[in-house]
């Protein structure tokens, strides 16, 4: 007989598989597999070794889809790619994907937020390990206003954060919170988030047709060969703190100025993925003001998908459910959707339908707070969004969502007085402690020597998920 936990918001693959090893007694991963590939019967149907995802997923009683949309780094992974791109993220029918790519990490380490940890045992009565806190240059909890903090060996995913809490790095304060309060980072961060809540990727050929075209209009070199205008990677490296690119994608912040790199150029020209997806996002939150421009430009230019495809219709919320949710989370849109357990992509535009903008919050700032300032203190659109440390055009994009509803209604007295008119050798990611001139702090003196973990004997809660 298999204990089946359920998997908790936003908890990461390897952090569930974790818990299904602790509570089945299992001695290791190894012996894990081996007991659901028999208790699944999917060993049957495979001459290879069964997808770790498919198995989960079997626990968790979701089909794959589900749960790799919802709890793996896939569809940030493979956000942005040429192979098989109109083939949803978990789809069973590529077993190879499946096998290689679901359940591999956007970043070495294992990142967790002390507060997050904290709350969560409290609430859950156990501490698990984030989705949203393993995407590549996510340094700071936006919800805590805290540096993360993170362990270098991976196999800490498979014990809860709170066994990592005496023998971790805590990222740089200073640093985390210079880039919390770098704008070109929260439009990165913030297209990351929207990517890993799709259900299928974007195609790389879309996405370099409408990065090139933006390219253009600021003036960047959009082909390859002898540099004869601004590249795209100078401007990467002008807008976010060297040190933070350092981490993310260190031969960035290495290159001399004017000198074609292909990793970031190349997004602009290539038809084949030109590196990572942190390539193409880098280059999005630098050529769009703000992410939701950068976001309704890439989705236009991808053939459209429907969010239902090959997966099990959520539960349509009704608008009071949305509206009271939105106030709860304090106006995140992915906080609503995972709340209702409903899918992002149908949830997202029917707040903003509503006139309920995304309230992100940056350290003291964020969209929230200027927003305030504008709307309830009665300051000007500018001094709003220097209170909010956002941009002019990001705030004024808030202010015409939230506005929903009057611009329908003078749409409406327009009609009626006029005639309408409509007119690759990949760098490995550094982590922060190793970016020259930033010291990680840790809450003890233990270094971090995990070699074989030793086991924590938990004591299982009475609905049979452990601390």
């Amino acid at each position: 007989m298999i204990i089946r936990p359920l998997p908790l918001p936003d908890e990461l693959d390897r952090g569930f598989l974790g818990r299904v090893i602790r509570l089945n007694g299992f001695r290791d991963e190894k012996e894990c597999v081996a007991e659901l590939s028999a208790w699944t019967g999917l060993c049957d149907r495979y001459e290879r070794a069964v997808p770790g995802v498919m198995l989960l997923s079997r626990v968790a009683g979701m089909d794959t889809e589900s749960f790799t949309v919802r709890h793996t780094t896939l569809p940030f992974r493979r956000g942005i790619t040429s192979y098989m791109p109109t083939l949803m993220h978990g789809c069973e029918s590529s077993a190879t994907i499946l096998r290689n790519s679901a359940m591999r990490l956007a970043r070495p380490g294992a990142y967790f937020c002390r507060k997050c940890a904290e709350a969560d045992h409290d609430f859950h009565g156990m501490t698990y390990w984030r989705r949203a806190h393993q995407i590549p240059g996510a340094l700071w909890c936006s919800n805590h206003a805290t540096p993360l903090s993170y362990v270098e060996d991976e196999r800490a995913f498979l014990e809860p954060p709170a066994a990592s809490f005496d023998e971790c790095f805590t990222v740089d304060h200073a640093l985390a919170e210079a880039t919390a309060e770098n704008l070109a980072v929260r439009r990165y961060l913030e297209i990351c988030a929207d990517l890993l809540e799709r259900p299928a990727p974007l195609d790389v050929k879309d996405v370099a047709r409408v990065l090139a075209g933006q390219a253009r209009l600021r003036g960047l070199q959009t082909w390859p060969g002898k540099t004869a205008a601004p590249l795209l990677s100078d401007k990467v490296v002008d807008e976010f703190d060297a040190k933070w690119l350092a981490i993310v994608l260190p031969d960035l912040a290495a290159k001399a100025k004017g000198q074609i790199l292909s990793r970031l150029d190349g997004v602009l020209y290539l038809s084949k993925s030109a590196s990572s997806t942190v390539a193409y996002v880098l280059a999005a939150s630098v050529l769009y003001d703000s992410p939701d421009e950068a976001l309704k430009e890439l989705q236009s230019a991808a053939p459209h998908v429907p969010s239902s495809v090959g997966r099990q219709a959520s539960r349509r919320p009704h608008d009071d459910d949305l509206y009271a949710a939105y106030v709860a989370t304090a106006g995140g849109h992915a906080a609503v959707a995972k709340l209702l357990g409903a899918n992002y992509g149908a949830v997202s535009p029917r707040l903003d339908a509503m006139g309920l903008p995304k309230l992100l919050s940056f350290g003291k700032g964020g969209v929230r707070v200027a927003l305030r300032a504008f709307l309830l203190e009665g300051r000007s659109v500018r001094e709003s969004a220097e209170i909010g440390e956002v941009s002019v055009l990001e705030l004024e994009s808030s202010i015409r969502t939230a506005c929903k509803h009057f611009v329908e209604a003078l749409e409406l007295i327009d009609s009626q007085t006029k005639p309408a008119t409509r007119p690759f050798v990949k760098t490995r990611q550094a982590a922060p402690h190793e970016v020259s001139g930033v010291a990680a702090d840790r809450p003890c003196g233990r270094g971090v020597h995990l070699g074989k973990r030793r086991r924590k004997t938990e004591a299982p809660r009475s609905h049979g998920v452990v601390a």
